[in-house]
């Protein structure tokens, strides 16, 4: 039972944070965010079907994202003339979202390459 949770984590993770992602810029601004939306639906695919090539596409787009949202939270916090309370606080929030991110990417990485390096060693014995 437990196993089965630990292995649609990594699609619920980024499911909620696709969720919040869009809720954020619809509620703040009025903002439809089609990519944040996209990301949820094919992360709801993933839950359902464990696509491995879209598991590994996803995968890596959420890892590019973390990526790039890392740097730019990074480059946010140095623009801050001094290191106050709210540089802080950005840079703590930010990166423990994009870590997040990240490392339910590699945990997709890890799930479907896994299960395909098992699969691949059962058909050649």
């Amino acid at each position: 039972m437990k196993k089965r949770y630990l292995l649609i984590f990594p699609e619920l993770l980024i499911s909620l944070l696709a969720i919040y992602w869009f809720a954020d810029n619809y509620f703040s601004s009025s903002y439809f965010n089609v990519i944040a939306f996209a990301i949820f639906l094919t992360a709801l695919y993933q839950l359902i079907f464990n696509n491995k090539i879209i598991g590994t596409l996803l995968a890596t787009i959420i890892a590019c994202i973390s990526l790039y949202m890392i740097l730019a939270v990074i480059s946010e916090y140095r623009e801050f003339p001094n290191k106050n309370s709210k540089a802080i606080t950005l840079l703590s929030v930010g990166l423990s979202f994009c870590i997040t991110g990240m490392l339910a990417s590699f945990l997709m990485f890890y799930k479907y390459f896994s299960n395909q390096l098992r699969s691949s060693s059962n058909s050649l014995s």
